[in-house]
């Protein structure tokens, strides 16, 4: 998949379907510079947290993946808000952390571990007409974060068109 699709990505989760509307008019590195202006300013809970500079904080959901270029929307639109959860390698540490930011009023954030306890459902995937494919298949990132990717967005199905994704849902798939 080299060339960009004629219109947006739409990317299907459970919880429905985002249709995407802007276009990428950069490259991917423009788009996560995009996606960390946005998040500049979000809050400085995130922000406080990292300045704590404590080990078990491995980074924002964010930086732990890269979507290829004519992806990157459909990534954005699947993940929302939990592009700036702050991923952890120990939940209870991640947890404590949480409970001292809320003490000193420095803010708000969100927590996620980089290895969930438990990741639900199957692999499966719908071919055809307008399908793109699972996300999970296109998103680069280091094998530490194959759980939290799972987790995140392993059944994001991403097609062409929001009409795609209506049939899709309709057809059960």
């Amino acid at each position: 998949m080299t060339s960009r699709p004629a219109t947006p990505p739409t990317a299907e989760t459970p919880l429905g379907t985002a249709v995407l509307s802007e276009r990428i008019g950069t490259g991917g590195a423009a788009m996560s510079a995009a996606i960390h202006a946005r998040l500049e300013g979000v809050g400085q809970g995130p922000k406080a947290l990292m300045a704590t500079k404590d080990p078990t904080i491995v980074g924002l959901v964010a930086d732990r993946f890269e979507a290829p270029e004519h992806l990157t929307q459909a990534f954005a639109a699947a993940l929302g808000d939990r592009l700036q959860c702050m991923v952890v390698e120990d939940a209870d540490r991640g947890v404590a952390l949480l409970e001292d930011l809320r003490r000193s009023n420095k803010g708000r954030g969100s927590i996620v571990s980089r290895r969930p306890p438990f990741v639900a459902g199957a692999r499966t995937t719908s071919h055809g007409e307008g399908v793109v494919g699972l996300l999970i298949d296109f998103v680069s990132r280091d094998a530490a974060d194959d759980a939290l990717a799972a987790s995140l967005f392993g059944d994001v199905l991403v097609v062409e068109r929001a009409d795609v994704a209506v049939r899709l849902r309709r057809e059960g798939e």
